[in-house]
């Protein structure tokens, strides 16, 4: 939605923007996306006449059901007066520090309908552009490539990451750099007991792959516009990851869930059947249902109190023979 209004409805506030006209709007510092002059499109009038200038200011508009938009405003006024405008404006948003300048992306172009190039080229990249973030852009040619790209980067160089796929491409991100995290740290990690350092970079997610649970527990939606919105906003928030061990190793870090029986089994079969692409997460679960047998299996749990001391003892218990439903 584009309205217009003049430049004296335009109400500048140090946290915030204020247009009290018929609209009453009122935009926080942190949600405006881009300001800039612009004039009218050339034409026989303004051949003849001097165009009129006007200030271009774009910011976040959250609606309903956590779904986020970009929305843009147009003030009208002499060439000065936006100019003074425009300065004021881009002064108070250089203030926020939280937002992002670059930007470290990994697209997984064969994940979920196979749009992530799409979406990022015409979704994403616009509103980035905009809001004046420059973009290391890496993409991943084959399965695992994900893994080799995130080893040779240089987190160093940028403000976050942003990952244009799913739960998947996710994982293999977190794993390889909580892994290096912990190596730098010289940290024995394949301990339980060992407290593991936290991963400083922040990452975001364009929810474009098969499974997009963290992105849906993230921003409340799978539109890509609003997970593109969270990111220029560059708040963050800090989530819990499990670690899984076997045999005295770390076998790899959890974002989503843990489990063990039947949803593991039903698990690893829907990623053998990813030909089925979406429909493998209904087909796979109704047939596994009605023809796996059940199974029982012995089952030692650990529970390993948050904070280790000389005065507290493990707490252990055992299950057998817990049947798998």
């Amino acid at each position: 939605m584009v309205f217009k209004v003049d430049v004296e409805f335009f109400v500048l506030e140090k946290e915030r923007l204020r247009i009290s006209d018929r609209n009453n709007i009122c935009v926080e510092i942190c949600d405006v996306i881009d300001c800039h002059l612009s004039e009218e499109p050339a034409g026989f009038l303004s051949g003849l006449f001097c165009s009129s200038p006007y200030l271009v200011v774009r910011y976040i508009s959250k609606g309903k059901n956590y779904k986020w938009t970009a929305e843009t405003v147009q003030v009208t006024g002499s060439k000065e007066e936006c100019e003074a405008l425009q300065d004021k404006i881009n002064e108070n948003l250089g203030q926020v520090n939280q937002r992002p300048k670059k930007l470290g992306v990994f697209i997984n172009p064969i994940g979920g309908s196979q749009n992530s190039l799409d979406v990022y080229s015409k979704v994403v990249y616009p509103l980035f552009k905009a809001a004046n973030i420059k973009c290391d852009v890496n993409v991943s040619e084959r399965p695992k490539h994900m893994i080799d790209l995130i080893n040779c980067f240089d987190t160093a160089s940028v403000d976050g990451l942003v990952i244009v796929g799913g739960d998947g491409s996710l994982l293999e991100v977190l794993n390889c750099l909580l892994t290096q995290a912990q190596k730098e740290a010289g940290l024995d990690y394949d301990q339980p007991t060992c407290k593991l350092k936290h991963l400083e970079i922040p990452i975001g997610i364009i929810p474009t792959g098969t499974g997009n649970g963290a992105a849906n527990f993230l921003y409340g939606t799978l539109d890509y516009v609003t997970a593109a919105l969270h990111i220029i906003r560059g708040e963050t928030n800090e989530n819990n990851i499990q670690a899984v061990y076997s045999g005295g190793k770390l076998m790899s870090f959890s974002l989503i869930a843990i489990a063990c029986g039947f949803f593991t089994d039903m698990m690893y079969e829907m990623d053998r059947q990813r030909w089925l692409k979406k429909a493998r997460y209904a087909v796979v679960p109704f047939c596994m249902g009605l023809f796996k047998k059940k199974s029982l299996l012995n089952v030692k749990l650990s529970i390993i109190p948050g904070k280790l001391s000389s005065e507290t003892d493990d707490v252990e218990g055992t299950m057998e023979k817990m049947e798998d439903k």
